[in-house]
């Protein structure tokens, strides 16, 4: 079994933070100290379950947006959920995606840091992405708020994240 420097010491140091890549204080809350912030980063580290359960929540995410049914479309040219039950279906599903990608979203940030360090969550490239998508996602579910189709079609790219790893 490996000793995990961060998870398994009482009381690191600060230069050891940094050489592991971690952000002393994650949002200026969250010391690296902090038992719970410890269990966040064990949690989503990348050779843990999480990883494997977002990977494979990406790729069905993928499939799911394969099958939006393009022949009921509304009035702004986008898939109509009233018109054909498999789109509703797809809707819901959209919104189980947004809540466990913002929730992936939380909890690495709360492990790695927003943007002040070296290593942190806006520092990696599919991180950004994954955000943006997020982002947007979010912004698009509230009501009065336009459509932002185009750049959720960038959710597509998520599956290339698993290529790199």
């Amino acid at each position: 079994m490996d000793v995990h420097p961060v998870i398994d010491s009482d009381k690191s140091s600060e230069k050891q933070c940094d050489l592991l890549g971690y952000v002393h204080n994650s949002l200026g809350i969250f010391s690296i100290h902090s038992p719970f912030r410890k269990r966040i980063i064990e949690f989503v580290s990348p050779s843990s379950y999480f990883d494997a359960f977002i990977l494979a929540a990406i790729f069905l995410n993928s499939i799911i947006i394969a099958c939006v049914d393009y022949r009921h479309i509304d009035d702004n040219y986008q898939p109509s959920a009233d018109l054909s039950p498999r789109n509703n279906i797809i809707e819901k599903a959209e919104i189980v995606f947004t809540v466990i990608f913002a929730i992936e979203c939380i909890l690495k940030v709360i492990a790695y840091g927003l943007f002040r360090g070296k290593h942190t969550y806006l520092r990696d490239g599919w991180n950004v992405l994954d955000f943006v998508i997020v982002l947007v996602s979010i912004l698009g579910s509230m009501p009065g708020v336009p459509n932002f189709s185009v750049l959720r079609s960038f959710r597509v790219l998520r599956p290339l994240r698993s290529v790199s790893k």
